[in-house]
């Protein structure tokens, strides 16, 4: 049996990713980590856990999606989490999508 993994550094270390990836993942994906008392944002997890999380499908956030077909093997998806959708959140999209296109020509 493997021996729990204490703080954030662990944790991430196991998992692959940086420390704030391993934090986002908490607070977003419910990446299983216990809290321990005394502050601090002190925390630890079993790594059987970790692993069997990270191994599960992921359930797609609430939210506004738009799907539309760009070809015939693909599919275009934006989802827009939390709050109304406005056209500044569009206009940010587009600027995104314009950077990409840029970096692909």
């Amino acid at each position: 049996m493997m021996r729990e993994l204490k703080g954030w550094k662990e944790i991430a270390t196991h998992l692959g990713v940086n420390i704030r990836t391993a934090q986002k993942w908490e607070r977003d994906r419910g990446l299983p980590v216990r809290r321990l008392p005394g502050g601090h944002g002190r925390v630890a997890a079993d790594p059987a856990s970790l692993d069997a999380w990270r191994h599960q499908p992921a359930l797609a956030p609430e939210g506004t999606t738009f799907r539309w077909p760009v070809d015939h093997d693909m599919i275009a998806e934006v989802r827009f989490l939390g709050g109304s959708l406005t056209s500044e959140h569009v206009q940010r999209l587009l600027a995104h999508l314009s950077l990409i296109k840029t970096a692909l020509d």
